[in-house]
Formats: C-alpha cells, sequence, structure tokens
C-alpha cells in the first residue's frame, strides 16, 4: 500500500512476496535525467548593423549566458548539446505557446533549433526525452533579452550665437553624435516663421564628431536658398537617422537641443550686445569689490604678524576686569587662519567668475564675427583689451596668489617665516587689483566707445527720417501745383 522504494541511488533486484505468492526477477536500472549542459548562439546580426570594413557585426558564435543580449532582428540558431542520448526535443515559447517538436534521429546527443529573427525577449522551455525512456523532471530554460534599436544621441550646441542674429549669420554648431550602432545622416533644419522646415546636409566627422557651419548669407546668394529678413524667428537644431530598416521600418530619428533665433538688423545686434557689455561691467565691479575685501583681511593679518594692532583687540565688554593674554594669543591665531583660509576660497572664487567674465566677452567677440558685423575695433578692443588680460589674471595671477595662501597658512605661528610670507600675499593681491582695475578702464572706455557709436547711429536714423519726411513733403507740393 505504501512506496517501499525510495531515493534510489543504483540499480537493483527485487522480488516481491505475500505470504504465499511469489513475484521474482524485477529490475530497475538507475540511469541519469537528460540535461543540457553546454549552449551556443550562432548569431546572424541585420544587413543594416554589418560593416565589413570595420569587421563589426559579422557573422559569429556565442556561449549563451544568464545575461545573454542580442541586437533585434537577429538571426539565431541554438546549438544545444546533452549530457546523453535523445530521442527527442520539445520546446515551447512561453509568451507565445508555440510549440515545436524536434526528433532526434540515431540516439544523438544534440539538436538545433532555429529563430529566424529575435523580434523581443525570447524565453523557451525545452523537455528532453533521451533514449532510456526518461524526461526531465523540469524544463530547460533558454532566455535571450532583445535589444531594441535606439535613436541617435545628439549633443551638439551652437557656438558664438547667441539670441538674436543677423540675415549674414555664420552660424557653426558643434558637438557628437553617436548611436549604438551605426549613424547615417545628419543634417540641419530651419524652421522660419510658420514656414516648413528646410534640411541642410551636415557630414558627420570621424568618431562621431560634429563640426558644421550653416552659411545663410551663401544661401540666400543661391538661387532658391533660404533668404532671412529682418523681424522673422529662425528655429535651427541638427538632428540625425540611423540605419535602421528591420521589416521596411524607417530609420529612428534623434535630435539635439532646438534655438529659437530673432533676426534683426546689425545696428539692433550691436545694441543688444552694448546691453550685455554693461551687465558683464557691473558684475565685474562687485568681483573687484569681493578681491579688495579679501585684500584687506590679509593686511590685518599681515599687520597682526608685524606685530601690529592685535585681531584680538578691541573694547572690553562691561564687566570685564582684565583680557587674559592667553586667551587674547589664542583668538587672535583663530582669526588668522580663518581669514587666511577665507581668502584662499575667495580667491579660488574670484578665479572662477574673472575666467567667466571673460568667456562672456569672447561670446561677444565671437557673435560680432559670426553676424558679420563690421566693427573690427570693437572685436580688437574686446580681445585684446578685455578678454586675454582677463583670462591671464584668472589662469596665473589667482593660482599664484593661492600658492601663497597655502604657504601663508602654514607659516602662521613660525615668527620668522609668517611675516615674509604675508607681505608676498599681500603684493600679490595688490597686483591682481591692479590688473583688474587697468581692464576695468577699457571696459569704461569701451563702454563710452559704445556711447559715441549710440549718438551716431541715431543721428545717422534722424538724418534718414529726416530725408524721408523732405520727399513726403517735395511730393506732396507737386501734386498740389498739377491740380
Amino acid at each position: 500500500d505504501e512506496k517501499p522504494l525510495k531515493g534510489i541511488l543504483t540499480s537493483l533486484d527485487f522480488s516481491v512476496r505475500g505470504y504465499d505468492h511469489r513475484l521474482h526477477d524485477y529490475h530497475v536500472e538507475v540511469v541519469d535525467n537528460p540535461a543540457v549542459i553546454n549552449t551556443k548562439l550562432q548569431c546572424e546580426f541585420p544587413a543594416y548593423m554589418v560593416d565589413e570594413q570595420l569587421s563589426q557585426w559579422l557573422p559569429q558564435t556565442r556561449e549563451l549566458t544568464s545575461s545573454t543580449q542580442l541586437p533585434t532582428g537577429t538571426r539565431i540558431r541554438i546549438l544545444a548539446t546533452c549530457n546523453k542520448p535523445l530521442e527527442k526535443v520539445v520546446i515551447v515559447n512561453t509568451e507565445t505557446q508555440e510549440q515545436a517538436v524536434l526528433e532526434i534521429a540515431g540516439g544523438g546527443t544534440q539538436f538545433e533549433y532555429d529563430v529566424p529573427s529575435l523580434m523581443g525577449n525570447l524565453s523557451l522551455d525545452v523537455t528532453l526525452f533521451d533514449t532510456d525512456g526518461v524526461m526531465t523532471d523540469k524544463p530547460h530554460r533558454i532566455y535571450i533579452v532583445a535589444i531594441e534599436d535606439q535613436p541617435p544621441q545628439v549633443d551638439v550646441v551652437l557656438r558664438g550665437i547667441g539670441t538674436a542674429v543677423t540675415p549674414d549669420v555664420l552660424i557653426p554648431a558643434q558637438g557628437k553624435v553617436e548611436d549604438d550602432y551605426a549613424v547615417a545622416e545628419t543634417w540641419f533644419e530651419a524652421v522660419v516663421d510658420d514656414a516648413d522646415p528646410v534640411v541642410f546636409p551636415a557630414p558627420l566627422q570621424a568618431a562621431g564628431k560634429f563640426d558644421s557651419q550653416l552659411d545663410f548669407r551663401q544661401q540666400r546668394s543661391q538661387e532658391g536658398g533660404l533668404q532671412l529678413n529682418v523681424g522673422q524667428k529662425l528655429v535651427l537644431g541638427v538632428k540625425a537617422s540611423d540605419k535602421f530598416d528591420l521589416g521596411g521600418a524607417s530609420p529612428n530619428l534623434g535630435a539635439g537641443d532646438t534655438y529659437q533665433l530673432e533676426v534683426v538688423s546689425p545696428d539692433q545686434l550691436l545694441a543688444l550686445l552694448e546691453r550685455r557689455e554693461l551687465g558683464l561691467r557691473q558684475r565685474f565691479e562687485q568681483i573687484i569689490d569681493e578681491v579688495t575685501a579679501m585684500r584687506d583681511s590679509l593686511v590685518r593679518v599681515q599687520t597682526d604678524l608685524r606685530g601690529g594692532a592685535k585681531l584680538s583687540e578691541g573694547e572690553p565688554e562691561a564687566g570685564d576686569a582684565a583680557r587674559d593674554p592667553q586667551a587674547d594669543a589664542q583668538r587672535a591665531r583663530s582669526l588668522r587662519v580663518l581669514w587666511t583660509q577665507r581668502a584662499l576660497i575667495q580667491s579660488q572664487k574670484s578665479a572662477q567668475e574673472v575666467l567667466g567674465v571673460a568667456g562672456s566677452f569672447n561670446d561677444i567677440r565671437e557673435e560680432l564675427i559670426n553676424n558679420r558685423v563690421d566693427s573690427e575695433d570693437r572685436k580688437l578692443r574686446l580681445q585684446e583689451q578685455i578678454s586675454t588680460p582677463l583670462q591671464q589674471i584668472g589662469q596665473t595671477m589667482f593660482p599664484d596668489l593661492d600658492r601663497l595662501l597655502q604657504d601663508l597658512e602654514t607659516n602662521l605661528d613660525d615668527a620668522g617665516q609668517g611675516p615674509p610670507a604675508a607681505d608676498l600675499v599681500v603684493e600679490q593681491a595688490d597686483d591682481i587689483l591692479d590688473e583688474l582695475d587697468k581692464v576695468l578702464q577699457k571696459m569704461l572706455e569701451l563702454e563710452t566707445f559704445n556711447e559715441l557709436v549710440d549718438i551716431v547711429r541715431d543721428l545717422l536714423e534722424q538724418q534718414q527720417k529726416l530725408i524721408e519726411d523732405t520727399e513726403k513733403e517735395q511730393k506732396r507740393q507737386v501734386l498740389e501745383l498739377l491740380k
């Protein structure tokens, strides 16, 4: 009534006895369960991925692992090896429940299964039947992750272009365009007001580098080319497509940032840039004030180290009988360390801000060049008298000050090394302030120059208006004579 044979590990012979009845010569043969011991995948990748020149995505054989991933559209032949001869194999797709029965001729230990095209994650349950009549207790799982083709990643920015451009603008763009397999095409796409998009091819360079420019003056000179007019709105971006074509599908499209630009006259652009210059000058003056305050705190440290007015000196509070010299000395030392560390932080901060102002002035200069605004004197002033000196200050003078401040902090308690180190720090801070002030004066001169240009511009506008009014009056008088 029960199960007398449990957990059989070896083959055995047995008999069955029930009172005076006997059954003899029963035999149980213990064999291994059939199992898959190795699985290989013969892969043929989609044609659009294959690059024979670079030997990329050519047919190959891979070992199946728990983390196997293959591109969508890959043709796969599964080659499985088992531990014993087989009679048949039953394969069930767990997603679609489709079943395939493979008859194994001659008791072979291998079987093959073809997947014409991997269109999604593949999950197969494989049940083995061996020549001993034994089947697998639990189906063997084959799982392959399908990697979908992603659109190209477009990381491209416009260089030397603000929010406003002239009709003759030259728009440079730089960056990278990358795809998981290969980029087919890249191009500029321009939309003027509500018109249809216009495409301008822009070839991609090696290693996905994008470095191209769109010349609207050249476009205007061409028959049927796109022409910009003052007052229009220009929407510009860079797009890319890959080579994806599975099942006749369209390629994946990738797009970078979109830039909305206002088309203005050269005089209007100059006025906009002059307002930006004014804002940068005000920001620069604030930087000078912060550096001046830093320098003043360092002078106090210098004076204290030279034996002048102590940092800890001050008016005693009511009720204080007398100061504790040791406490005052400790407080003075703490203040020296604190102000030196603050000065180092301020120096590093000011250096970055100065370099930021230099970069902003250089951007203004590049906008003048790219928009073909005839102002050579202004371009020269911006580069040689403002941008380049500020870069020199931020990249050289402030780092030198940082090193001197670190040396000062190290030698604050050294009576022999501390005072000379403080002298060098204050001297370097003074030199920086002198150079910053020189640049500030050049900024003020440039503003004066811009104001003169504004006056001339207003005079020209008034003159033109006067000419137009005069012509209207002359026409009116002629018409009155004819009546």
